[in-house]
């Protein structure tokens, strides 16, 4: 479709085509497929892709190609067990909201130095954004709390090798369209940082 007239416009209508070639391609994927459990793998990958897509297909800098793959299908596996959780345990876990938060912060590009997590603690479900890679200089995962946007961990999520707040954010990047977005800090309640 590039460089054709639905094509064009700013880039507001741009992500609403996104979402709809993306919930379009989810619905395909489960109609051909009928008679197989494939509504599983349509949702992880459009979770999946609401994260890393617009990273993956922008380039990433000095990441070869197999490093993209790579993450890509790290990203796919993380989106699939909350997925599979989500079928397991319905109601747990809200996808769609997850989903669109996701997409939100795709517009920054989080998915060019961060990946998606599922974790599972104490009975509670939680997608995270965690850095590849973080330089030494940075604090991550205070010990006694834990920040959430829309109830997505971003405590260890780092933009432009910074530890991410949604407050800088939206002071630096006055383009950003942070509707609908929440920064909440809660107790850490034991969840120890990932282990790079």
């Amino acid at each position: 479709m590039f460089g054709r007239k639905e094509c064009d416009g700013d880039c507001g209508a741009r992500r609403v085509r996104k979402r709809e070639c993306d919930a379009t391609l989810e619905k395909e994927i489960v109609a051909l497929n009928s008679g197989m459990d494939c509504g599983t793998y349509a949702r992880a990958y459009r979770l999946a892709v609401s994260h890393f897509g617009c990273a993956f297909f922008r380039g990433f800098g000095p990441e070869n190609e197999m490093t993209r793959k790579e993450r890509f299908q790290l990203n796919f596996e993380e989106a699939l067990r909350a997925v599979e959780y989500d079928k397991e345990h319905p109601g747990k876990i809200n996808l769609a909201a997850s989903r669109e938060t996701l997409e939100k912060l795709a517009s920054i590009e989080a998915g060019r130095e961060n990946d998606l997590r599922f974790r599972v603690e104490s009975g509670r479900p939680q997608l995270a954004l965690r850095a590849v890679r973080v330089s030494p200089s940075l604090a991550i995962a205070p010990a006694t709390k834990r920040y959430l946007v829309n109830g997505i961990d971003v405590t260890e999520m780092v933009i432009d090798g910074e530890l991410f707040s949604l407050e800088d954010l939206i002071a630096r990047k006055t383009d950003f369209d942070a509707r609908g977005l929440q920064q909440t800090t809660v107790a850490n309640e034991g969840v120890e940082p990932a282990r790079r």
